[in-house]
């Protein structure tokens, strides 16, 4: 197991998580949100009981970063514990 670095990995889960929701921003922002959500939940065989609220640029902000943090706080995480037992195995643990 080769040993990876947090902050790369944080900011790698991080970014990938900022943008996914920034591009839901964007679908919500012209409109298509509801539109969206209802053809990917019938796709699923669920039925669509949600609502998409109107866009608000200060929640999607809050969603953007919001989640660009939770993605890099589990990636730090979820790195160190990858470490954790690269190096055991590297010291034949």
């Amino acid at each position: 197991m080769t040993k990876v670095s947090p902050w790369k990995i944080g900011l790698a889960l991080g970014v990938i998580g900022a943008v996914y929701h920034a591009v839901w921003a964007v679908i919500v922002s012209v409109g298509a949100g509801q539109s969206y959500l209802d053809i990917l939940l019938r796709a699923h065989f669920i039925e669509a009981m949600y609502v998409v609220r109107p866009f608000d640029l200060s929640t999607a902000g809050i969603l953007v970063i919001g989640t660009g943090l939770i993605g890099f706080i589990l990636g730090v995480f979820g790195a160190a514990i990858w470490n954790s037992f690269a190096l055991r195995r590297l010291e034949g643990r």
